[in-house]
């Protein structure tokens, strides 16, 4: 049974691998196209720096998360697991990202599509801020409110009624 997980994790690891790399070459040649037919943008510079950080991402999940097959065909290593949350999401996001500005630099014809690269630093505050919001220490009157939401079992009620657990301790 856990080989079958492991498989189908294999096969989705390398599907997901397989639309990464279609869309970023895809795009690259369209924005190249548009660059050397068009004329447009007048420089290719934003598109090469902007270009760097998903290749290095895409060679990071390349190495990570490819899956490992021996001569036969049997599965050695799936690879992490590229569906997790977290991480992982967060670099597939940067490629998803960097697939948006080119296509709205190769469409608009300029390299402002590369301004919306911006979103990436703030997406990674954005993500910060809820996680600490949602994992910070509640404060006494916030734990106090959601005392009366939590229902009580009916031992704890039956404890309360007695006066409570009752700890002696020696000195």
């Amino acid at each position: 049974m856990a080989g079958n997980a492991l498989k189908k994790q294999a096969a989705n690891n390398k599907e997901i691998l397989i639309t990464l790399w279609t869309g970023t070459v895809s795009l690259d040649v369209l924005f190249l196209s548009s660059w050397y037919f068009l004329g447009n943008p007048k420089s290719i510079i934003p598109w090469v720096i902007f270009s760097i950080p998903a290749t290095v991402v895409m060679v990071h999940l390349e190495k990570t998360c490819r899956p490992k097959f021996d001569a036969r065909g049997g599965l050695i290593r799936p690879g992490e697991d590229l569906a997790q949350r977290g991480v992982m999401e967060y670099l597939k996001d940067i490629v998803y990202v960097t697939w948006i500005c080119k296509f709205v630099s190769a469409v608009m014809a300029s390299n402002w599509g590369f301004a919306l690269y911006v979103m990436i630093p703030l997406y990674a505050v954005v993500k910060a801020y809820t996680l600490y919001s949602e994992n910070r220490p509640k404060t006494s009157q916030q734990s106090t409110a959601n005392e009366g939401l939590i229902p009580k079992s009916k031992r704890q009620e039956k404890m309360e009624r007695r006066g409570g657990q009752k700890v002696t301790y020696r000195s």
